[in-house]
């Protein structure tokens, strides 16, 4: 049998510590992300339910948001933009009670909040079992997403031997002409950064994360702001999270002018 409830304020403060047993958490699962969330969104009120078994230890958890984007309508998202989201389990559990208690809290969130729509992405390397037993409880298997996922355990030559020759040659090309990559926490660079992100999202006619949010993140110890330099000025960076044994490739962007440079490579 197993209880889901809310996280104690105790559990809280080691949240982290707790979803780094599960091995396929990552930054979007963390007390940081859901923070910079909060801070960034004020329609988004972070929630954290843990599921405990008869002898009180946590075996899953999942961290989730009460979104609310105009008076009288609420959902709840596992994670915004259909990032891997759902439930993390940490140790050997009966999926099938697991997956009924969950859905028996979220149940109960639902009418305390009058929620009126409910999703639940899933996380990188889930068990289908998850899926099926969402399934006969009730959820909707609406669409299937995909994620580009690049294996970094052959090391640092695997990865690089993988790219296209003309890719390497474009890199080497920028090395020569003293392109330099370096990490920062300066927001000087962020505000460059964001600029050029800017405009790239408005010739792709997309709609921009805030700078709160990036900013937020630049500084946190989930993510880091890596940029391409040219004499002196930033011509790309790269925003990516980390945590635990994955690192995602989040938020990116070029100059236009020496895209031939290939900087984000």
């Amino acid at each position: 049998m197993y209880i889901t409830k809310p996280v104690t304020s105790e559990e809280l403060i080691v949240w982290n510590e707790i979803i780094a047993k599960c091995p396929y958490s990552e930054a979007l699962h963390t007390y940081e992300w859901h923070n910079a969330l909060k801070y960034s969104f004020k329609q988004m009120k972070p929630l954290y339910l843990t599921v405990k078994d008869d002898y009180g230890n946590i075996v899953s958890v999942m961290p989730c948001f009460i979104f609310q984007p105009i008076p009288m309508i609420k959902s709840l998202s596992s994670v915004p933009w259909t990032l891997p989201g759902g439930i993390l389990i940490i140790s050997e559990v009966d999926v099938q009670a697991l997956i009924k208690s969950v859905c028996q809290k979220i149940d109960e969130i639902a009418d305390q909040n009058r929620l009126m729509e409910i999703t639940i992405t899933l996380p990188v390397n889930f068990d289908e079992k998850i899926v099926n037993e969402f399934i006969s409880n009730g959820f909707i298997n609406q669409e299937n997403r995909f994620t580009h996922i690049l294996d970094l355990d052959k090391g640092y030559d695997f990865v690089w031997n993988a790219y296209n020759k003309r890719v390497r040659g474009a890199v080497r090309k920028a090395e020569k002409t003293g392109v330099i990559v370096r990490e920062t926490e300066d927001e000087k660079d962020m505000i460059v950064f964001y600029k050029m992100y800017i405009e790239m999202m408005r010739r792709f006619g997309s709609t921009p994360k805030p700078y709160s949010l990036l900013r937020y993140l630049q500084i946190s110890p989930i993510a880091r702001l890596v940029v391409a330099e040219l004499n002196g000025n930033i011509i790309a960076g790269l925003l990516f999270l980390h945590f635990n044994r994955y690192v995602r490739l989040w938020c990116e962007t070029s100059d236009t002018n020496f895209l031939s440079y290939r900087p984000n490579n």
